[in-house]
């Protein structure tokens, strides 16, 4: 990446958090013990739940602005 994270839209970090999510599933696919893949599935449940977070958080945005809009 080359901006810094809050330098992106939000339809930015949305997609680059969903990457790191897929890439570190790759990971858990690949680890060598239990412990692990557990690691890695966490934090890519993390960085998931992250862009969930930021993709609702636009979306209230959108609706408050479309609100004001009317």
């Amino acid at each position: 990446m080359d901006k810094p994270i809050d330098a992106l839209s939000a339809e930015e970090r949305i997609a680059h958090y969903r990457e790191l999510a897929r890439v570190t599933m790759g990971y858990a696919q690949n680890a060598a013990s239990d412990e692990q893949r557990a690691a890695w599935l966490s934090i890519a449940s993390g960085w998931a739940a992250l862009a969930d977070e930021v993709e609702r958080q636009a979306q209230r945005e959108a609706d408050g602005a479309a609100l004001s809009a009317a």
